[in-house]
């Protein structure tokens, strides 16, 4: 039994599988704040929605990172050090989100449960 991070296929909720970051809510959170993506409600809430195009240009920076200034780097640094996943396993995750959401809605809506 865990707490895994899950995105909404369809707004008639249909979860996808979970993705990871198991118990990582907060530390999710975090992530996505270093990366640039803004997302509704609180750093503990168990189910937030993302803009995706927020949540692609945040991917685009973590893919990127050599390519930061030392800034960002730091901040994301940090996010990750919480997160304690590897970055290659990270990007993997966070593509198949953007893949198996909602691809008709602007939003992407994550769960924890």
């Amino acid at each position: 039994m865990g707490q895994k991070l899950h995105v909404a296929k369809k707004y008639e909720i249909e979860y996808s599988s979970s993705f990871g970051f198991n118990y990582k809510v907060v530390e999710f959170h975090n992530l996505l704040m270093a990366l640039g993506i803004s997302y509704n409600g609180e750093s503990w809430d168990d189910d937030i929605e993302v803009n995706r195009d927020d949540f692609k240009q945040g991917l685009d920076k973590l893919k990127t990172y050599d390519k930061l200034d030392e800034e960002e780097r730091t901040k994301i640094d940090e996010a990750l050090s919480e997160v304690d996943e590897p970055v290659e396993e990270i990007i993997e995750i966070m593509e198949r989100l953007l893949t198996e959401s909602d691809q008709k809605n602007e939003y992407m809506l994550l769960a924890f449960f």
